[in-house]
């Protein structure tokens, strides 16, 4: 029985240690997810400003003065590229967050299987003392029926 307490007292280190992993890799994923919802709305500002330079610069077609037609077409070229650029980076976070989805499930699955680790420890315990409980119970039992042959 005492080599079953060490197991646990052995066991319990390593549950703390893999539950500290989980947090940080928890703590990373929801810090990928904060970035790319910051670059998600940055990329949107930029489509929304894209969008505006586009119809200034239809605008700016349709006048008779076509007055600075190529300074509205270099910054909606330069407005796009941002975008684009925004773009990519979030592809470039989605995949760094689909890598960090798969530490957190693989921190996760180590956790639960040193966990499981332990149950099996503690039944192993309960299903010891029941033995001896019962042990003591039918030996109390014969002592009380030898008793009252007497």
């Amino acid at each position: 029985m005492q080599e079953i307490f060490q197991k646990i007292k052995r066991v319990e280190p390593i549950i703390k240690m893999r539950q500290q992993k989980v947090d940080d890799e928890t703590a990373r994923l929801a810090a990928l997810r904060k970035e790319k919802q910051s670059v998600v709305a940055m990329m949107k500002d930029s489509q929304r400003r894209y969008m505006q330079g586009y119809q200034e610069l239809n605008q700016a077609r349709c006048s008779i003065e076509r007055i600075n037609l190529a300074t509205l077409e270099s910054a909606l070229d330069s407005i796009k590229f941002q975008w684009q650029r925004l773009r990519l980076e979030v592809e470039k976070i989605e995949m760094r967050e689909t890598a960090q989805i798969s530490h957190v499930l693989t921190a996760e699955r180590d956790l639960r299987a040193i966990e499981k680790l332990k149950d099996r420890y503690n039944d192993e315990i309960r299903s010891t003392m029941r033995r001896q409980e019962q042990k003591m119970l039918d030996e109390h039992a014969l002592y009380r029926h030898i008793e009252g042959k007497q």
